[in-house]
């Protein structure tokens, strides 16, 4: 970071928007006390809390000052068994009583809907579930400043959404500050006060969400729009950007707009009409500790085909992975992988078929630099060194990570962590990609500029994602979406089900784009591209 002023009014509600790597979470350690008191590295400048110098102050004390923390990975905040115990942990380091602790810890999870996990055991919950406990943990302080280094990352979008909106009820209600550095910017943009735009460790422009959306800034920068800002500026000449769907409508109206309803959906891919299957699942069955997580679950997915697994947390997509990737066998039912039942194929025959990508990235880092930890699979099979040099190069080029090789993978952000893990996976070439929440921490161009290119790089390849991001899924050319809930297929087919409103029965959100044009009387549209195609104004131009 670099000679950053900015200042922040009590009670204001702050989106920092940025690049993965831009410098966001960096700004948030520097406020709660992390740098410069436990990373290296020089500092200058002062920390002004309600007219105080907060610099020379500890993290810890700057928690007893009110400044509290949920970073973007769970697993470094959650430090206790118990769900209940993991919330209390920061309150009973403070010498709050039993009593105030009980009745916050209680409030916390009512809060954020996780008081039936009360007794649960913190190592059996989702990643999603673990992301709540945390935003529990916070919110039971009761702090002054609150802040939040991609908070929503592992929320299915029910949850994220009732989170990001519910920021406006916790600042009003408890009186406090909120500093936000986000991806989803939908949501944030309707009540944040103010957005810091940060590109490479500097603010480079500040302002009402109206203002900063409106401009060129974010595109310049490859952070993307809130949907309805990008069709905005899409449709409408005058730059005047809306971020609402009743406000859409009544901008449609002044332009007088006219909406094409005989919009033809798009045929169903060939890839899942004319490919043989790679990943058969027949009546699979699938439990921890005697608590069935997947129920008498089949599907097909065709050689080349890729997939989308959707779902709350809980639902059960992380152990469908686990369980094609071979990690997991079923307890009842079949797992084929190109014919052959997973039961008796062999590690080192897994290893050429699938690649699986876990939540976390920092569970498979174990090496000093980025450069070893995607050389370190090759180097396990004796390939030659020119080779491997070769391999990492080219991975680290495809998916922007060339500039990292030579950092430590635990010293660089949460989305460059998710960068190296897949390059760490896709450097052994497999027929079979399984992502699991890849997209967690990863500005909006990032990933929408990835997965396209992946998909036309490994158009041969069977790529498998699991995710709660239905706004990337709504643009992407996804052949199959299957939608899971409570360990159950609940239904699958083209991404059109993004449009149903089933998938609001199974704490999903519809695309702010379905949800607009649902309200113009066209059904099953989901993406920017055919929105601008349908609606057309009297000036207008669309440019991918």
């Amino acid at each position: 970071m670099r000679e950053i002023n900015l200042g922040v009014r009590e009670g204001e509600i702050v989106l920092l928007a940025g690049r993965s790597g831009s410098g966001k979470s960096s700004l948030i350690r520097v406020i709660n006390g992390l740098i410069p008191f436990f990373y290296e590295g020089s500092f200058a400048g002062q920390i002004i809390l309600s007219g105080e110098d907060i610099t020379d102050f500890s993290p810890r004390n700057r928690l007893r000052k009110g400044i509290a923390t949920v970073s973007q990975f769970p697993e470094d905040q959650i430090l206790a068994r118990k769900v209940w115990r993991a919330v209390a942990f920061g309150l009973a380091n403070l010498g709050f009583s039993r009593e105030e602790i009980i009745k916050r810890v209680r409030e916390a999870l009512k809060f954020v809907d996780m008081w039936e996990y009360w007794d649960r055991e913190t190592l059996s919950l989702s990643a999603g579930q673990k992301q709540k406990v945390v935003l529990a943990a916070a919110l039971a302080l009761q702090p002054k400043v609150l802040l939040l280094d991609e908070p929503t990352s592992q929320l299915d979008p029910l949850s994220a959404q009732k989170f990001l909106l519910s920021l406006s009820i916790i600042r009003d209600e408890l009186d406090v500050t909120i500093i936000v550095a986000e991806h989803r910017f939908d949501e944030l943009t309707m009540i944040a006060d103010k957005v810091v735009l940060i590109e490479n460790g500097e603010v480079i422009a500040e302002g009402p969400p109206k203002h900063i959306f409106a401009s060129n800034i974010p595109k310049e920068i490859g952070i993307g729009y809130p949907k309805l800002a990008m069709l905005s500026r899409i449709l409408f000449s005058d730059n005047e950007i809306v971020l609402s769907v009743s406000e859409f409508r009544k901008k449609l109206d002044e332009k007088k707009c006219k909406v094409f309803r005989t919009y033809s959906v798009p045929k169903v891919s060939d890839v899942l009409r004319n490919s043989s299957d790679a990943v058969v699942l027949e009546d699979v069955w699938f439990a921890y500790d005697k608590e069935w997580i997947l129920k008498n679950v089949s599907f097909r997915i065709g050689e080349g085909a890729f997939v989308a697994i959707v779902g709350p947390n809980g639902a059960g997509k992380t152990t469908l992975l686990k369980l094609i990737s071979g990690i997991h066998k079923p307890v009842k039912g079949r797992v084929l992988i190109y014919g052959k039942d997973s039961r008796k194929l062999k590690l080192n025959e897994l290893i050429g078929l699938v690649g699986y990508m876990p939540q976390n990235p920092e569970e498979i880092f174990f090496n000093d630099t980025v450069f070893d930890e995607i050389a370190f699979a090759l180097r396990m099979q004796r390939v030659p060194l020119e080779k491997i040099k070769e391999r990492v190069l080219e991975i680290a080029k495809l998916l922007g990570i060339s500039h990292l090789l030579k950092e430590s993978p635990f010293n660089i952000s949460g989305g460059e962590k998710l960068r190296v893990a897949l390059a760490s996976i896709l450097v052994l070439d497999p027929k079979i990609l399984l992502l699991d929440e890849p997209t967690r921490g990863i500005d909006w161009n990032t990933k929408y500029t990835f997965f396209s290119k992946i998909r036309e790089v490994l158009s041969s390849k069977t790529i498998i994602l699991a995710t709660h991001d239905i706004e990337l899924l709504a643009e992407l050319p996804i052949d199959k979406i299957v939608l899971v809930s409570e360990g159950e297929i609940v239904k699958e087919g083209d991404k059109r089900i993004l449009a149903d409103s089933v998938i609001e029965n199974h704490k999903l959100v519809r695309p702010k784009i379905a949800h607009l044009m649902d309200m113009l009387g066209v059904r099953g549209v989901v993406s920017i591209e055919e929105a601008a195609k349908i609606i057309r104004c009297v000036e207008w131009s669309y440019q991918r």
